[in-house]
């Protein structure tokens, strides 16, 4: 499910055409996607003069990734294929990170970040609407969740200090 603007969305199928484009073309034909960008800013969007088509600088679709989605209407991206098998690692750069949550059932969000927060590498987790999971220094001095689990199908954004794996396992 899509609300109109920008959504966050990660996938846990794998369709049988991973490329980006064919993965939205409902959306397209139904002139509901505005663009699709991944976390290092390659962009799925339609470019005017003088392509006048759409340009996919994003490929094909990879299940570890996060995708930030923006449509003009509230809608449904729907997409077949086979279930992704887990454990599945996912990899994380120094700094932020866009990621996929590819599990078909929710999951409580610390039970997979405490492997993290265990490095002391974990330094905050947002989902699309801005909810957190970070430390709160004094007086707390304890990791706060306002974000409780990761839910199928939405992405999020991890930042880490240096370079580590989230491995999301089966619920």
């Amino acid at each position: 499910e899509l609300i109109e603007g920008w959504n966050n969305m990660s996938f846990y199928l794998t369709p049988e055409d991973m490329n980006m484009e064919a993965i939205v073309a409902g959306l397209v034909e139904n002139d509901e996607l505005i663009k699709i960008q991944d976390e290092t800013g390659h962009a799925l969007e339609y470019v005017g003069f003088p392509i006048n088509s759409w340009v996919n600088n994003i490929g094909d679709m990879m299940i570890t990734e996060g995708y930030k989605i923006k449509v003009n209407t509230e809608t449904s991206l729907y997409a077949m294929g086979l279930a992704v098998e887990l454990p599945l690692t996912i990899p994380l750069v120094a700094g932020w990170n866009t990621t996929g949550y590819p599990a078909t059932e929710e999951q409580v969000a610390m039970d997979l970040l405490q492997p993290l927060i265990d490095n002391n590498n974990l330094i905050k987790v947002q989902n699309e609407s801005g909810a957190a999971i970070e430390f709160i220094g004094f007086p707390i001095n304890a990791w706060v969740d306002n974000i409780g689990n990761f839910m199928p199908d939405e992405g999020y954004q991890v930042k880490v200090i240096e370079e580590d794996v989230l491995v999301i396992t089966a619920p």
